[in-house]
């Protein structure tokens, strides 16, 4: 573990760049590096300074429409994470997103811990048993009180980012695949629009840093 931890540099064009992670043969041992970040979102999630915030609802989140055989895609954004760093391939790659994610993470915390804000998700799932029953599972690993700004969304639209450099046969997959999760958000009742028009926000502001401090090209 040490070794996998120890940092070195990489050749970039801004010159040398910090690398902490190693890229192991098994993608499982790179997706432990991400263990702090899942950490820090649940207590925040749990932990905040004032009671979770209830925004108004506006008239584009009327017209949205509850949809709830969309919520396995959802929920596909924790199979969604594993697949996109199995397909990073080289270490450059790896070391970018572990960094941007991280970035992403301390730009909402903030949010997160003094402006805690929670969808009305009952009025949608209480309407009959399995998704109440879907409801009820799912807050208990995910409070729901940090809605605002989307990870799923800033998260989202990174890996879409990234991979639009890959292969075409993942670049099928990936970019579909991140925008029905980002859609799903808003169709699952589980954000308001505001909250996903900030992720798309905080993903540009995490890019436009890691460039500034040469983590990422």
């Amino acid at each position: 573990m040490i070794k996998y931890l120890s940092s070195t540099y990489l050749n970039s064009p801004k010159g040398m760049r910090l690398q902490i992670i190693k890229k192991q043969k098994h993608f499982v041992n790179d997706t432990l590096m991400w263990t702090p970040w899942l950490l820090v979102y649940i207590l925040t999630n749990r932990y905040h300074v004032g009671d979770p915030v209830q925004l108004k609802i506006t008239w584009l989140d009327r017209i949205i429409p509850f949809v709830p055989f969309m919520i396995p895609v959802y929920l596909s954004y924790l199979v969604g994470a594993f697949v996109f760093i199995a397909c990073l391939r080289d270490e450059k790659e790896l070391n970018e997103i572990f960094f941007l994610s991280y970035i992403q993470l301390l730009i909402s915390v903030p949010f997160f811990i003094f402006y805690p804000v929670f969808y009305p998700k009952d009025v949608f799932y209480n309407a009959n048993t399995v998704t109440s029953a879907f409801n009820q599972i799912w807050l208990w690993f995910d409070a729901g009180n940090n809605c605002f700004p989307s990870l799923h969304t800033a998260n989202s639209m990174l890996g879409i980012f990234y991979s639009l450099n890959f292969p075409l046969h993942i670049r099928c997959v990936i970019i579909p695949w991140g925008l029905l999760i980002i859609l799903s958000a808003l169709v699952c009742k589980q954000h308001y629009v505001i909250d996903v028009a900030g992720g798309l926000i905080v993903c540009w502001l995490s890019i436009k840093i890691g460039k500034h401090f040469n983590l990422c090209d």
